[in-house]
């Protein structure tokens, strides 16, 4: 999530991939797979200057990948005012689906 271009999302999310967020993130960033994903990143990235994605567990099963995570952030901008009146955001819960084999390297 904090960095990292659009293929880079492509070797590690699966089309099915979701976040919890996505009912608070933009339209863009409501759907599946890695374009939503991407899009959730860039507008996360625009929003906080200092993004940072933790990965605490992962866990797979066949083909199915599901990770317990964390984004840290310090809020900046109109958009993370809207989100937040505290001085950090912790605990953004994001579940990527990603390829069997693939590393995680987000």
């Amino acid at each position: 999530m904090a960095r990292g271009n659009r293929a880079a999302f492509d070797e590690v999310i699966g089309v099915g991939g979701f976040t919890r967020e996505r009912k608070t993130a933009p339209p863009s960033a409501r759907g599946t797979g890695p374009d939503a994903f991407y899009e959730l990143a860039l507008w996360l990235r625009a929003a906080f200057e200092d993004l940072r994605y933790e990965i605490h567990h992962a866990v797979t099963e066949r083909n199915l990948v599901t990770v317990n995570s964390t984004i840290r952030v310090t809020p900046l901008g109109a958009t993370a005012r809207l989100r937040s009146r505290r001085s950090h955001l912790d605990g953004v819960s994001v579940d990527p689906p990603r390829r069997q084999g693939s590393p995680l390297q987000m």
